[in-house]
């Protein structure tokens, strides 16, 4: 038995693995315990899915409205929650889930708007469209395809997150504690596509990681590495930028890390032809929103624009930070100030772990490299903060509105690449007996994440 043990113990603890159990967890509880439409836009994302399943990649535009035609259904089998929106104190009704849970598919459609929607790229939504699709093959209501969609949205982004953890050489601890945190997890267990796209960054980022000025890498690995930028560019248009990163770390004689850039910026381009322009509709115009407008008051006001930036950073970066860690339902749900500060904590030590450990000498990251990354970072939350400038602010206005922390989860796994190498990929500190220990501890935030999350929806909804 002693030699067993000490066999176990001289082996390295897998972070991915122990990723992949707490996540799975974390993701059923948030699949099950949180209900249908209780994450921001989760209907409209799912009316997108739904679209893409029946084959219809771009929107549909009707007037100043732009979505597409849903089965008739589909909204009374998922209005019973609307009256939980904004109102903390009121809780979810089991009656009312066993009625919708027997309405099925039905044959005729309706229009439906999605606005905010319509106009995302179909790749986020590709499992979940075909959950979707199989699921109304073989005969599942409305209601049981939602719950299936989730799941297949949930595990999907885990699998994403896992094979990043266990590829990186980079920012290992780093990539796990942003992975597992509950608003990427409740996304993750959602019919929005954020999870996704979350997990997209994470892979992305981890194979950038095993990346170095003398690697010589293939040009079918290029191109499979601008196959993910692509897909995040096309979702989000601001994570172009992010698709530079693979030339600061590459050879100046090698043209090839310029492919994720230039194939994401081609992807872009025709989506924003045949995908975007045709089915944007203006937002807000009654409030002094105007896309144009704004876009020309920036270009006459750079200096006021920066301002604003900086204006709104001072005002609400505080919450956009909870909102990252984890503000569940539509914004209606805090975590405790205590998890918070934990999950803060976590995360400064998680990114500063390659730092700490005395003795170890990990492979620095070259400072033009380092740079390279911090520019590219931040120019792309600027290009985020500005698109919502643009989209949802009155022309000209002081602050800048729409907001919310989640949208800079995609960006920050890329922060690993400013991290010391790591002698093995997946190892979260240089020496076996570091690395269990990091393993060890972190199985121990994983837990109180688990307990967190399942007591927040709990106390909300139940």
């Amino acid at each position: 038995m002693r030699q067993l043990l000490v066999s176990l113990l001289r082996a390295p603890f897998s972070a991915a693995r122990l990723y992949l159990f707490f996540a799975s967890l974390m993701v059923v509880i948030s699949v099950f315990f949180t209900p249908e439409g209780m994450t921001p836009d989760e209907g409209p994302h799912f009316f997108r899915a739904i679209q893409v399943s029946q084959g219809e990649l771009t929107g549909m535009r009707k007037g100043n409205q732009s979505g597409g035609m849903i089965p008739s259904s589909v909204l009374p089998a998922l209005i019973s929650t609307v009256d939980l929106i904004g109102h903390p104190e009121r809780h979810f009704s089991i009656t009312s889930f066993d009625q919708a849970s027997h309405i099925p598919w039905s044959q005729t459609y309706d229009f439906i708007d999605f606005s905010n929607v319509a106009i995302y790229a179909p790749g986020g939504y590709l499992p979940e469209a075909l959950a979707i699709r199989i699921s109304r093959l073989t005969g599942l209501s409305v209601l049981q395809t939602f719950y299936v969609a989730r799941l297949t949205n949930g595990f999907v982004t885990i699998l994403l997150c896992t094979a990043a953890i266990a590829l990186s050489r980079r920012g290992t601890a780093w990539l796990l504690v942003l992975a597992s945190l509950p608003m990427t997890l409740n996304l993750a267990g959602s019919c929005s596509h954020d999870g996704i796209l979350i997990g997209l960054s994470a892979l992305a980022a981890a194979i950038l990681t095993r990346h170095t000025a003398a690697s010589r890498w293939s040009t079918g690995n290029w191109l499979g590495l601008s196959a993910l930028f692509a897909l995040l560019a096309m979702a989000k248009p601001p994570l172009l930028l992010a698709a530079l990163l693979p030339a600061a770390f590459a050879r100046r004689t090698d043209l090839r890390p310029l492919l994720p850039f230039t194939l994401s910026l081609l992807a872009t381009a025709v989506w924003y032809i045949c995908g975007i322009a045709p089915f944007k509709v203006q937002f807000l115009a009654q409030t002094g929103v105007s896309d144009s407008g704004q876009i020309r008051w920036m270009l006459l006001h750079p200096l006021k624009t920066l301002a604003v930036t900086l204006h709104t950073l001072a005002l609400y970066a505080p919450a956009f930070a909870c909102q990252m860690i984890g503000r569940l339902g539509w914004l209606d749900t805090p975590l405790s100030k205590q998890f918070y500060v934990l999950t803060a904590l976590v995360l400064v030590l998680a990114f500063l772990s390659g730092a700490l450990w005395k003795g170890a000498a990990p492979a620095r990251q070259e400072t033009r490299s380092v740079l390279a990354t911090l520019a590219i970072v931040a120019a792309s939350s600027l290009g985020i903060m500005l698109s919502l400038y643009v989209i949802w602010s009155p022309v000209g206005s002081d602050v800048i509105s729409g907001i919310q922390g989640r949208y800079f989860l995609p960006l920050l796994p890329f922060c690993a690449l400013l991290l010391p190498a790591m002698p093995q990929a997946g190892r979260l500190a240089p020496g076996l007996a570091r690395h269990q220990i990091s393993v060890a501890l972190l199985a121990v935030f994983l837990s109180i994440d688990a307990v967190t999350l399942g007591h927040a929806l709990l106390a909300r909804f139940w």
